[in-house]
């Protein structure tokens, strides 16, 4: 199993080895400590390092953006002068019988079902709805459950009918595309622009994604290249008793029992809770110790200058009102040490040598 890397270079990603952990007492001190006793670095600069690429934006990604905008706008119609299709939603009733007689959970009335999801019964169930009029209804489905039918045992390997009426089609009269449609419902005049502005802004995606792409795999292999000898126990209790603590406080947020709330909230336990969270302590305390080794070799900080502008733009990013205000929220360490993470891994990764290899394609899943 691939280990899963933490990634600091954003402040939500500081948020579990930071933020959680700043209500504890701080008893490891990164700059004080011999980090050698714990870990000794590798090669960081100038590694070579396989990157996945993001395709282009095409024509098509504007298309699926207008198209959804478009729906968005429609109006929602019933159809019933046509044949249900693949992947229509439609509204039916249906009574199903074994041996002449209903059986249970096998009716319902003005069900929604897409026809494709395979969510109700099987999907020859929904098959048979396919080229099926509303106006030619209702009519009887004859199927065999299959011998392995888990959601009802003791329909297993049965055949029933299932008596269906198609009350209607659901579909959306989408509006026309014009300018003055785009002036009236968006901030655009034209559609020109409004076309524009959609690629930009998956442009703009599609770059940060590369470059989180490149951050994370070079993050990666630095901590690959590195070997921790061991976890100092102080900063564990640290990273455990922040999280916990933070867990603590949304108990109270909700006015229930820490317990009620590990079980209700986390769907845990309060043991395995605290396994877990070790773990996950060990696997950041070792990213910490190689990246705190890093700063201190390369005498690497953020400078007075650095941490305002960065400031500047953490309150953008994340809608605050003002500086005082996220200073009060996260605190000046956590500031600082988040424009930290994000300054040495940049720096890192812009001196790399990277090899984009093409994106991996995502295997469709099978709901058999």
């Amino acid at each position: 199993m691939k280990k899963k890397f933490i990634i600091y270079f954003l402040l939500a990603a500081m948020i579990t080895s930071l933020l959680l952990t700043s209500c504890a007492k701080k008893e490891f001190d990164y700059y004080k400590e011999d980090l050698s006793k714990y870990v000794t670095l590798g090669q960081y600069k100038g590694i070579s390092v396989d990157v996945e690429n993001v395709k282009e934006v095409t024509d098509d990604d504007v298309k699926e953006q207008v198209d959804a905008f478009l729906e968005s706008l429609g109006e929602k119609i019933e159809v019933t002068d046509r044949a249900a299709v693949d992947g229509d939603t439609v509204n039916i009733d249906y009574v199903g019988k074994l041996d002449d007689e209903e059986f249970d959970g096998g009716s319902d009335e003005d069900y929604d079902l897409v026809i494709g999801s395979e969510k109700l019964f099987t999907a020859e169930f929904e098959e048979g709805i396919i080229g099926k009029v509303p106006s030619e209804t209702p009519f009887d489905l004859t199927l065999t459950f299959p011998s392995d039918f888990s959601a009802n045992p003791a329909l297993a390997g049965k055949t029933v009918v299932f008596t269906i009426t198609l009350n209607h089609i659901k579909d959306i009269k989408l509006p026309e595309y014009t300018d003055e449609l785009i002036d009236e419902k968006t901030e655009h005049n034209t559609i020109e622009e409004y076309e524009k502005a959609i690629k930009d802004d998956l442009i703009a995606k599609r770059e940060a994604k590369l470059t989180q792409n490149k951050l994370n795999a070079v993050w990666q292999k630095i901590v690959e290249n590195a070997t921790v000898s061991s976890i100092p126990q102080k900063r564990i209790d640290e990273y455990v008793d922040g999280v916990i603590d933070y867990y603590k406080e949304w108990a109270v947020y909700y006015d229930v029992d820490y317990s009620e709330f590990v079980k209700t909230y986390l769907q845990t336990n309060e043991t395995d809770l605290l396994a877990r969270t070790t773990e996950e302590a060990k696997e950041a305390i070792a990213e910490e110790l190689v990246f705190y080794a890093i700063v201190k070799t390369e005498n690497y900080s953020v400078t007075d200058e650095e941490y305002s502008e960065g400031l500047k733009n953490y309150v953008v990013q994340y809608n605050f009102e003002s500086e005082e205000e996220f200073e009060e929220r996260y605190g000046k360490e956590t500031i600082r040490d988040a424009l930290l993470w994000d300054k040495v891994l940049n720096l890192l990764a812009d001196g790399a040598d990277i090899n984009w290899v093409d994106p991996v394609e995502e295997e469709e899943t099978d709901n058999d």
